[in-house]
């Protein structure tokens, strides 16, 4: 797999990350930070994280994050009397982030927005992508295997909080 170059060269090797929300997202906040720092670090072995004199720190603020309860319908399925029932489980994660020389200077801000709307029948099968995606979940299960897709399923609240802090992270 080939890897791009890095969006922008970061003055020295040494960054912190901070990461705030409101009180009620204490949790999130410092998972949502430690997630960030690992896949800051990753990839560079000259990087490091420096807490008292970084040459850069990443601040980000959590602006929004929701997951409402799961919506349940009934609808009508073609040749079948007795209607159908579906889940559609939603999400949102929204972060503010701005990246900062020691001396002030902005290297990088922009908010990222983490979206997950997904709709399930009543054996949790993913439903959102019509025909196509029933059918390629049946086929996996009629060979036997198990499912390698995390979106066949629906996801935990947990399952969720991870997917959602992973999309801002990698978007």
């Amino acid at each position: 797999q080939r890897k791009l170059p890095a969006l922008m060269q970061l003055p020295g090797n040494t960054i912190r990350v901070r990461v705030v929300g409101r009180p009620d997202q204490t949790d999130l906040a410092r998972d949502l930070q430690a997630l960030l720092e690992t896949e800051l670090l990753k990839d560079n072995a000259q990087l490091r994280e420096e807490e008292d004199h970084p040459a850069v720190t990443v601040f980000c603020q959590i602006t929004n994050y929701s997951h409402p309860q799961p919506i349940v319908t009934r609808r009508p399925v073609f040749g079948n009397p007795v209607p159908q029932v579906y889940t559609r489980i939603t999400g949102a994660l929204s972060v503010a982030f701005q990246a900062k020389t020691s001396g002030g200077r902005t290297l990088g801000s922009d908010n990222v927005d983490a979206n997950y709307d997904q709709e399930f029948d009543a054996a949790g099968n993913n439903a959102s992508h019509g025909i196509k995606g029933g059918l390629a979940s049946s086929w996996h299960k009629l060979k036997g295997g198990t499912s390698t897709n995390q979106d066949d399923s629906p996801p935990t609240d947990a399952e969720l909080r991870a997917r959602l802090m992973t999309m801002a992270v990698r978007g």
